[in-house]
């Protein structure tokens, strides 16, 4: 079946990217069978990838999954975060990475990171292609207007399974390095993919990340690690 070189596709982004190590592979398979509902193998997959674009593997997973009814009602933001988890390094590989590319130059550090994000859709580059930007010269300088629609509307079945969820403190924001990994909640978005840079400036702890929702080119967000008014 096709949806088996998708898979394997797909593991060979988990691969390229670091998420995995070659001896993880038989076990990623198996987590990722499961995660999509599936308790087969197809025997006559090839090792060598056929489709490089984690978008287009993502939809296709996705698809399947919901066929397989594995998705949870109202849940296709978190599962989908939680799919992409696959092929994401964990924080400190991206962070070890991050910072061996800054050795090189920043702009090499913050590509490797802006790459990754947007193939992860950390970084919704599908969603952001919707905006809208009007540009206007002015006596005061370029004036642009932008229209933002690629913030998706909420699903009404999320908002119901929303009013069921027990309310919690945790994280305290949307921007508290605890989003890192986090699979979501009600209306608490889905992190699962979510990475971010750990720095240190004038002596506090600080986070580097990229905005899934960009107002602008490579919108990135410095947050310091404590939840304070900023």
């Amino acid at each position: 079946m096709a949806i088996y070189q998708t898979i394997q596709d797909f593991i060979n982004l988990a691969l390229e990217n670091g998420a995995i190590d070659t001896l993880d592979e038989l076990y990623i398979r198996n987590q990722l069978l499961h995660f999509l509902g599936f308790n087969d193998w197809g025997e006559d997959v090839d090792k060598e990838s056929h489709e490089r674009d984690a978008l287009i593997l993502m939809d296709e997973l996705l698809e399947a999954a919901d066929k397989n009814g594995v998705i949870p009602e109202g849940g296709i933001e978190f599962y989908e975060s939680a799919l992409m988890d696959f092929i994401t390094p964990r924080p400190s590989r991206v962070n070890h990475d991050f910072w061996e590319n800054y050795r090189v130059s920043p702009e090499k550090a913050t590509q490797y990171f802006y790459n990754l994000a947007k193939q992860i859709n950390q970084v919704r580059t599908r969603d952001i292609a919707r905006n809208i930007a009007f540009n206007h010269a002015t006596s005061y300088g370029e004036l642009e207007i932008t229209i933002n629609l690629s913030k998706p509307e909420k699903d009404p079945k999320a908002i119901a399974a929303a009013k069921l969820v027990k309310s919690s403190s945790y994280p305290a924001c949307q921007l508290c390095l605890e989003n890192e990994g986090f699979y979501g909640i009600g209306n608490k978005p889905a992190r699962s993919n979510h990475r971010i840079i750990q720095l240190v400036i004038n002596d506090e702890q600080w986070g580097f990340q990229y905005s899934p929702y960009a107002y602008f080119n490579e919108h990135s967000i410095l947050l310091n690690a404590k939840h304070q008014p900023m």
